[in-house]
């Protein structure tokens, strides 16, 4: 079993990243939507949505928004608020399949790059391709390699809710490891994020690999021009 498999339906992981900064999150949505042009009344994918508190805020400003996670505990929680404008389902970003066609597909932070076997990385982008309208669009936002080495913490401690959190980040085989150890009264657990240090140049290589057109980058979530000292990589390409 992959880290990704288990670790996100645990409660620990709402409970580790519940101080995510949403403001901030909403202010790169509002930006990047109004940046691509789109039509109100085709579909967004939301791919790796989570508990779907994006694709919720993508609906509140007028979008019809599908959102995939393998989760199924996110997305038990994220079906309460369905309705025929707001979807979700339980598939495998490798693999997923939809009847229908997408607009614009988002990959959102960090929600890339998980996998051991490279190539699982390629089968997402090929199934991106393969979901958009004719000349739609993708967004990938991913984290900056050269700024997550230049602000690696090695270790930190947290008390969140009584439950003790041991985090140690360090590099390993190309990927940036983060191992999360638990302790919650008498029980002990040990859980691992992994994700790999693709390079600007990298994702831009798969993208056009896949068949994608890069129309623009930035660097963070104000929209910013990518360059070597961006804390992020986000890149808006194009179906060609």
């Amino acid at each position: 079993m992959q880290w990704f498999e288990n670790w996100f339906d645990t409660h620990y992981y709402k409970i580790l990243y519940q101080h995510r900064n949403d403001e901030e999150a909403q202010f790169f949505i509002r930006n990047l939507l109004k940046f691509i042009p789109l039509n109100s009344e085709e579909w967004i994918l939301d791919l790796a949505c989570g508990r779907g508190r994006y694709a919720k805020f993508i609906h509140h400003l007028g979008y019809k928004v599908y959102g995939l996670d393998l989760s199924k505990k996110s997305i038990i929680e994220a079906k309460k608020f369905e309705n025929s404008h707001l979807q979700f389902e339980v598939q495998d970003m490798r693999n997923f399949y939809l009847p229908q066609k997408f607009q614009l597909i988002l990959s959102l932070f960090t929600s890339f790059g998980y996998f051991e076997n490279i190539d699982d990385n390629l089968l997402v982008l090929k199934n991106v391709y393969e979901h958009l309208l004719p000349n739609g669009y993708f967004v990938l936002d991913f984290l900056h390699s050269d700024w997550v080495l230049k602000h690696l913490v090695p270790h930190e401690t947290k008390l969140l809710n009584n439950i003790h959190f041991e985090i140690h980040k360090y590099i390993e085989n190309q990927k940036i490891v983060k191992k999360i150890l638990i302790t919650e009264g008498t029980q002990f657990y040990t859980f691992y994020e992994k994700v790999s240090l693709f390079t600007p140049k990298d994702l831009q290589e798969m993208l056009e690999k896949t068949g994608f057109k890069i129309i623009n980058q930035f660097g963070d979530y104000e929209l910013q021009p990518l360059n070597s000292e961006s804390s992020r990589i986000i890149l808006w390409v194009q179906k060609v």
